[in-house]
């Protein structure tokens, strides 16, 4: 017969402890250890998709504040067209590498619209390949350009969803030809949005010239 006491599943007693010199102190199962634990920042709220509040406010304040409102000095037409509620599938052009245009989208809203929302942004795959900016770029709100992950932005969580159809091509236009579209993939994310049934957007993202400021975005 096999040996009970390798088969049960009693709870053990606690074990002993030899501190050498004849002391012993038994293990305590009943104190909370809780308070040996590292402290938790409390202001720190990350979501299920790496997105830190911390980090995007003060990327925010430093960075996006300056180009929004002095750089580029944005100016929005059409805000009341993103739903105040909901799941939505934001759609815009690319300007070329690595460009302002998401960044401002997502301003524009916070901003500009009677119902600020936070604004999901798609990146290439690619981006993960660079040291320290693939950790960045999960804290602002940007998420892999995956059909996958639109489709649960928009049903499952009901939220707003940037996306660029360009894809990489957009990134790789020469400056003369910033504003020339190039020809979009293979509609998974316009899929995903149908099957979601939430509305598509359509940005447009452009830069102009004025006669007496720099240039501008709207």
């Amino acid at each position: 017969m096999p040996d009970a006491t390798r088969t049960s599943l009693r709870v053990q007693e606690p074990e002993v402890a030899d501190l050498g010199a004849g002391t012993t102190l038994p293990a305590r199962r009943s104190d909370d250890l809780r308070p040996h634990l590292p402290g938790v920042e409390p202001e720190r709220q990350v979501n299920d998709w790496g997105r830190s509040e911390r980090v995007e406010g003060l990327l925010d304040r430093t960075l996006v504040d300056f180009f929004y409102n002095h750089w580029f000095r944005c100016e929005v037409e059409g805000i009341e067209n993103v739903p105040p509620a909901g799941g939505a599938l934001l759609v815009s052009n690319h300007s070329g590498a690595l460009p302002p245009d998401a960044a401002m989208i997502a301003k524009a809203i916070k901003e500009e619209h009677p119902h600020p929302r936070p604004l999901n942004i798609t990146v290439e795959h690619f981006f993960k390949g660079y040291p320290g900016f693939s950790m960045l770029i999960p804290k602002i709100g940007c998420v892999a350009a995956h059909p996958a992950n639109v489709q649960r932005l928009l049903f499952d969580e009901q939220q707003l969803v940037l996306v660029f159809p360009e894809g990489r091509k957009g990134t790789e236009k020469l400056y003369r030809d910033r504003y020339r579209l190039r020809r979009f993939g293979r509609g998974g994310f316009v899929e995903a949005a149908m099957r979601a049934r939430v509305p598509v957007v359509p940005v447009s993202a452009r830069r102009r010239r004025r006669r007496s400021s720099p240039t501008s975005t709207s």
